[in-house]
Parts: structure tokens; C-alpha cells; sequence
């Protein structure tokens, strides 16, 4: 609810998947860029022990929110099959976009989507 009238970008993801390793200095441009847009990136560790978690923000700083969901009820909740997994949801709080895995040629794609979103 404190995100309410915002764009958000829920990445799912985990310290021991390789793809995350390349998309979270993204998520943090991403952060940066649209911040003052009225954009925000959530992100939601799956990892099962928090040193791992920690371990992995440490090498991967960001500024912005990371959720932990040691119990998978968030990733059950949103059916989330692979890691990572991004959903882009609107200002009214529907998901726009779901996306999975991450490669670097899939930036400019995920950025277009963002900037649709953010001009709705």
C-alpha cells in the first residue's frame, strides 16, 4: 500500500542463480533512472539462509527494497516458476508484464516496457 499510484518492478531472485548475478546492477539502473517517475524495484530473495542472502548484497549493492522470502509463500502466491522472474505492475496495481530469466539483450526490452507503463 505505500506503493500505491507507483510503477513497481518485483524481481524475484536468488544468490545462487547466475542470471541474477547480471540483472541486479541493472535493476539498481533501472531504480536510478526512473526513480523520480514515480518508479520503484522490489526485490524478493527466495534463498534459504540469510548469509547467503547477505553475502550476495554485499557484492551486489543496491538502494533499493529487498524482501526476503525464506518461506516461498510470496513466490507461491504469484506462481513464480524460475529464478529470476520479474513482474512490472501499474499504477492501479495490475500486472502489466512478467518476465523470466534475464540475458543482457533483454534490458532495452524491459526498459521499453517501463517507460510504456510509466506514460499510462
Amino acid at each position: 500500500s505505500d506503493l500505491k499510484g507507483q510503477v513497481v518492478l518485483i524481481d524475484f531472485w536468488a544468490s545462487w542463480c547466475p542470471p541474477c548475478r547480471q540483472s541486479f546492477p541493472f535493476m539498481q539502473s533501472l531504480q536510478t533512472r526512473f526513480a523520480e517517475q514515480g518508479f520503484t524495484v522490489i526485490a524478493v530473495s527466495v534463498d534459504q539462509e540469510e548469509d547467503e542472502l547477505q553475502d550476495f548484497l554485499e557484492q551486489y549493492p543496491v538502494d533499493f527494497p529487498i524482501l526476503w522470502d525464506r518461506s516461498h509463500q510470496i513466490v507461491a502466491q504469484y506462481g513464480i516458476a524460475g529464478m529470476p522472474t520479474s513482474l512490472l505492475i501499474d499504477r492501479n496495481g495490475t500486472i502489466q508484464r512478467t518476465h523470466q530469466g534475464f540475458r543482457k539483450s533483454d534490458q532495452i526490452q524491459i526498459t521499453r516496457w517501463i517507460e510504456q507503463v510509466l506514460q499510462q
